[in-house]
């Protein structure tokens, strides 16, 4: 009886040790590895996408607000420059076929339109993001002249918002047609500004009436949706 017993505390003895001391296998570790490379990739891909997403969200807020600088500049007692003297100007936003960047502008001479020497300090996209489109819609017919035209009639090169003082009402002027100059009837109800990252499909638009409302559109949707 007692020679059974140490006999079976031997084999069990002999079982631990060698059970400890196998450890795992090379196939288990690249096994786990991977998984674990998978998820860390995963987690940062998301992560990239949500920091891009919200720097988009806040660029499209940003120039949102600067039209409405514009708006405010217009209907507020401001001097067209520093020490001007003159506070009957009104003011817009030019977007130009360039699209690194956007000026704020003083209509100094009054003619209603941007001209050389009336730029506020201008504002960049950034090198993350670019204007991918800007359009104007027709009064009436709702039709769209936008940059992103190929050719003809409906292709832009520039978009100008302009305020005349002291109405908060938006004239939308393009390089194809309208004018902000004083009794002429106006060509385009709305304008659409779509920002767009360069690393991925995500966008952003910004719609300014002529009414004077100005929006930042859902996410991915695009004139005249918004």
């Amino acid at each position: 009886m007692l020679t059974s017993f140490t006999h079976f505390r031997r084999s069990s003895s002999k079982s631990s040790v060698s059970a400890q001391s196998r450890g795992f296998t090379l196939i288990e570790l690249l096994v786990v590895s991977s998984i674990i490379f998978l998820i860390t990739t995963v987690i940062m891909l998301r992560q990239d996408k949500f920091n891009s997403s919200t720097l988009l969200r806040s660029l499209a807020y940003s120039v949102a607000l600067s039209v409405r600088q514009a708006q405010v500049y217009s209907t507020s007692v401001r001097e067209t420059s520093l020490g001007s003297g003159i506070f009957s100007s009104g003011f817009g936003v030019y977007f130009p076929g360039a699209l690194a960047q956007y000026y704020v502008f003083a209509d100094a001479n009054s003619n209603g339109a941007r001209n050389v020497g009336e730029d506020l300090p201008g504002y960049k996209i950034g090198s993350d993001f670019t204007v991918k489109d800007f359009c104007a819609s027709v009064v009436g017919t709702g039709a769209l002249h936008c940059l992103s035209s190929a050719s003809g009639p409906t292709h832009i090169d520039t978009l100008t918002i302009f305020f005349r003082r002291p109405n908060p009402d938006a004239c939308v002027v393009t390089s194809t047609a309208g004018s902000c100059a004083l009794g002429v009837a106006a060509v385009y109800s709305d304008a659409y500004i779509q920002l767009a990252s360069t690393h991925n499909s995500d966008a952003r638009s910004i719609k300014v009436s002529s009414s004077g409302q100005i929006s930042v559109c859902a996410p991915n949707t695009t004139a005249p949706a918004c």
